[in-house]
Formats: C-alpha cells, sequence, structure tokens
C-alpha cells in the first residue's frame, strides 16, 4: 500500500473527524476548526434546519461549538489520540511528539 502525502493525509484525517463523535455530541472537526471564535448566529435558510452559509447541520455545529465548553478539553485530547494512533509508526509520529504531556490536539 502506498502511503499517502501529508497534505493529503492532512485531508483524509479532516474528512475523518467529520465523522467522528466527540463528547460534546458534535464532530470532532470543530476541534481542528481554524477559528475558535464563534461567529455571529446567522439567518436559517427556509426550510432548512440550518444556515445557507454553512449548508449542513453539522457544518453549523462544527462552526458553532465553542472551544471555551467544559468538555472541550476531552474532545481536544480525543484528536490528539486519534492522530497518535493514525501516525503511529510513521515518519510523521515525531512531529506530534511536542503535545504529548497536553494531549492537544
Amino acid at each position: 500500500m502506498k502511503a499517502l502525502p501529508v497534505i493529503k493525509w492532512t485531508e483524509a484525517f479532516k474528512d475523518y473527524l467529520n465523522r467522528k463523535i466527540g463528547v460534546c455530541k458534535i464532530p470532532l472537526a470543530y476541534v481542528a476548526h481554524p477559528d475558535a471564535t464563534v461567529p455571529a448566529i446567522g439567518l436559517i435558510q427556509a426550510g432548512s434546519p440550518h444556515s445557507a452559509e454553512h449548508g449542513s447541520i453539522e457544518d453549523k455545529l462544527i462552526a458553532r461549538a465553542s472551544h471555551t465548553h467544559p468538555l472541550y478539553r476531552e474532545d481536544n485530547s480525543g484528536v490528539y489520540y486519534e492522530l497518535e494512533e493514525a501516525t503511529r509508526a510513521t515518519p510523521y509520529a515525531a512531529s506530534i511528539k511536542p503535545y504529548q504531556c497536553t494531549k492537544n490536539g
């Protein structure tokens, strides 16, 4: 089996986090969301349970999940453990070593 280049691997891992539900009952992709601040509530799309901006309930949950929630720390360490398992015995394993003590995903 051919190894994925790191860019493709990163995209595949983001997809994985979109399918993996954390303790907050939100896809773990919110932990890796580039903007930790929660945006203002957008307008709900007519006939839809989410805004046009987000396109799905999952995307809305990911965009609006707070990094200050009491359970965030547990989800964050969950992402770390997923990363550790995914990179174990690969050349990328050393890249997450600095985050081992804090379990920062």
